[in-house]
């Protein structure tokens, strides 16, 4: 964990940082909620969503389709999406992804701020 040498040093890393100074708050929370996750896997549990049909699951066609004896559509548009309405199916984000949502945490944000934080300064003796 990163040491800062007086509160003000802190404060100005924090600002100049704000994604990692988020991770870094919630950095033993994160480490248990991961841990756990990774557990749970193992054990065959995963995460899952249910699916909620929206406009972007729908191609205006006209037409319904009937999957296995069931009418998927609306009068005018046909199911798309390849989902069942209502039905859990399993989570695709990255647990990291789940977790930084959790904190809010902007994953894009955060691997900007590390390659400022990875760009060599001058006389650090890197190239």
């Amino acid at each position: 964990m990163m040491q800062f040498s007086c509160e003000a040093d802190r404060l100005a890393w924090e600002t100049q940082y704000p994604q990692h100074a988020l991770a870094r708050a919630n950095w033993e929370k994160s480490s248990v909620i991961g841990a756990f996750l990774d557990w749970a896997m193992t054990r065959g549990v995963q995460l899952c969503k249910r699916h909620s049909h929206v406009d972007g699951c729908y191609k205006a066609t006209g037409e319904t389709v009937v999957i296995a004896k069931v009418q998927c559509g609306v009068a005018g548009r046909t199911l798309t999406c390849g989902y069942i309405g209502d039905v859990f199916y399993p989570l695709l984000e990255e647990h990291a992804q789940v977790m930084a949502q959790y904190s809010g945490l902007d994953l894009a944000a955060f691997d900007r701020e590390e390659l400022e934080l990875r760009k060599p300064e001058a006389g650090d003796g890197r190239r």
